[in-house]
């Protein structure tokens, strides 16, 4: 009967692992020569401004594009944040694009403010982060003061 086996997974889609490749295929598919994602933060505040999208018909206008923002709850069930609804093809692009951002600075918590940009090439089919970084510069002290016996005046 090994013949019958995976039968019932026929019509099945395989999941789509949308990541950097996947979201550069997008991109090809859909005739765009360069995406700018445009970010900014620090000091446990911060996140993605725009997206900048050129195409490659020259003719065509770049648009404009925001981070998608859907809903979610915590399901105690799960112990995870689920979204509240199934995110569009469309959206789970702009999240691929974004989520660059978000690995390379997390919730951008720590003592620095970034100011800068990713560049999708897709024609040269490569990522480029730059931009500018300040680190807020800490120094360490020691003090201690010696009282003698509670009274200032000896």
């Amino acid at each position: 009967m090994d013949f019958l086996r995976g039968m019932d997974k026929i019509g099945e889609e395989k999941p789509v692992k949308r990541d950097r490749l996947w979201a550069m295929k997008k991109l090809r598919e859909m005739q765009v020569r360069e995406v700018t994602v445009n970010y900014s933060g620090g000091n446990d505040s911060g996140g993605v401004e725009d997206i900048l999208v050129v195409y490659e018909d020259d003719t065509r206008p770049e648009e404009t594009w925001e981070e998608p923002n859907i809903a979610s709850r915590y399901n105690p069930e799960t112990h995870k944040y689920e979204k509240e609804r199934e995110m569009t093809e469309d959206e789970w692009l702009r999240e691929v694009l974004c989520q660059e951002v978000y690995n390379t600075y997390g919730g951008f918590a720590g003592e620095y403010n970034v100011d800068g940009k990713f560049i999708w090439d897709v024609r040269e089919n490569t990522i480029e982060n730059s931009g500018e970084e300040e680190v807020t510069q800490c120094s360490s002290y020691h003090s201690i003061d010696t009282l003698n016996n509670g009274n200032e005046d000896e």
